[in-house]
């Protein structure tokens, strides 16, 4: 599994070259499969890999990510812990990930098998792109482990448990806001889950922090790839003696990466985000719906309840508490199988609240594609085909009216009816800035899924 191979790939990012070096490839995965290239609104750093696996800026079947989140564990396990992995079981996977329409029935097949581990880890998810990602790993183990994502979302009546950087982010600081804290203060394996790992600072940073509260002797990083220079890893290595510590990186794919940049191509061919607040004339004709869920837990006691879900892993989730939330998920998805309309139905995350929808969207029947809003600022490209972000559109955050967020790749006629999915409820004028969004789709019917107490009225419009 842990052949070296040297494969060298060209990319031409609509007039900017990209020479990528692949070193080690373990499950032999056709990595066109896995991302494409873009370039991003940001002057820290161009290049921009863009997963065809995450459910983030490109619509896939939920069953791809959730796949690949598997796949992640299972080489996890196996390196950590010599785990020997049923190879019709990592092939299925394989397959599952790579079929973007016809897996449906094959992954749930397989979707209930665990693997237990000798230790009880804490695994992390980078926000936003990679909490769907991290319980998705989570999720795939049957002991008790404990799962949490670092979050950009202000918390006014709560203290962080830490503050890091992600230094060559749109969104630079993340913080971490377990609700039990104690389980940072024992010497328990640490395993960060991410979907790219370019030079690792953001990594690095994280370890540092988490050093400080209390020594861990065991970190280890979990990608999808892992494009770390020479340089970078010596960096690891420097960071591993200061600590005294072990830090281990774990990949699907890794090697290294050449990119240059073509400054001149900007104007003629990229296109900023398409503002997403603009009126448009069809959006009467755009029904819309609310349907509630109010039996998830809630994060806190009684007397400081928020109207955040416990079950994201944002304030921290046990393997037991996951497991007590099924129940209620398998009812939950069955009422919005039952609500759909058309087999070409688009299921939309929100931020960070990315898994739960996408878990509640795998089980909602075929023809699911999903994806989520995002922050990440994105050039768009709709001249050509091969570019990865072909519509693009800019709003401000449903809840705050001030952060940017972004929601890509919707095309036209693609789709007759959205689920869009919101942690907290919204008011009438947010709703309002959703049908804007969707005015030039064929898009005809809205349905918000709600995870909150509901509101005066059912149906808005």
């Amino acid at each position: 599994m842990d052949t070296i191979i040297n494969q060298v790939v060209e990319f031409d990012v609509a007039g900017s070259q990209a020479t990528l070096s692949i070193q080690a490839n373990p499950f032999n995965l056709d990595i066109h499969h896995l991302f494409s290239l873009a370039i991003r609104n940001n002057t820290k750093r161009k290049l921009l890999f863009v997963s065809k696996v995450l459910g983030k800026h490109i619509p896939v079947s939920p069953t791809v990510s959730l796949s690949c989140g598997k796949l992640m564990a299972c080489l996890f396990a196996k390196h950590q812990y010599d785990f020997e992995i049923d190879p019709f079981y990592h092939r299925t996977l394989v397959h599952c990930l790579e079929d973007n329409s016809g897996a449906h029935n094959l992954f749930h097949d397989i979707c209930d098998i665990k693997i237990k581990l000798p230790e009880n880890p804490i695994f992390i998810g980078f926000a936003e792109t990679a909490t769907a990602l991290g319980q998705s790993v989570f999720s795939s183990f049957s002991n008790e482990c404990y799962y949490i994502h670092t979050t950009r979302e202000p918390f006014e009546t709560l203290s962080p448990l830490l503050n890091f950087d992600e230094e060559h982010s749109h969104s630079v600081l993340h913080k971490l806001f377990p609700q039990n804290m104690e389980i940072f203060m024992k010497d328990t394996p640490i395993v960060l889950v991410d979907d790219e790992i370019t030079t690792g600072k953001s990594s690095l940073n994280l370890i540092e922090s988490l050093h400080k509260l209390h020594p861990h002797s065991r970190y280890t990083i979990l990608s999808i790839l892992d494009w770390r220079s020479e340089e970078d890893k010596a960096s690891f290595k420097e960071c591993e003696n200061r600590l005294s510590t072990q830090i281990n990186v774990v990949s699907l794919i890794s090697g290294s990466i050449y990119f240059q940049f073509c400054e001149r191509r900007m104007d003629d061919d990229f296109l900023n985000p398409q503002n997403g607040d603009s009126a448009d004339t069809k959006i009467s004709e755009i029904l819309l719906n609310r349907v509630y869920f109010e039996d998830f837990v809630k994060f806190g006691k009684s007397s400081t309840t928020l109207p955040y879900l416990n079950y994201t892993g944002r304030f921290g989730l046990s393997t037991s508490e996951y497991t007590l939330e099924q129940q209620t998920l398998a009812s939950c998805s069955q009422i919005l199988k039952n609500m759909r309309h058309s087999e070409k139905t688009l299921c939309l995350g929100t931020g960070e609240f990315m898994y739960l929808p996408m878990l509640l969207s795998s089980q909602m029947g075929k023809g699911i594609y999903f994806h989520s809003t995002t922050r990440s600022p994105i050039y768009s490209n709709r001249y050509d085909r091969d570019y990865p972000i072909q519509d693009a559109y800019h709003f401000k955050d449903f809840y705050d009216n001030e952060t940017d967020f972004y929601l890509y790749n919707i095309p036209t006629s693609q789709y007759k009816e959205a689920f869009i999915f919101f942690e907290r409820d919204i008011d009438n004028i947010q709703l309002e800035k959703i049908k804007l969004l969707f005015s030039n789709t064929t898009i005809n019917r809205i349905v918000l899924v709600v995870f909150s107490k509901k509101g005066k009225e059912i149906n808005a419009f």
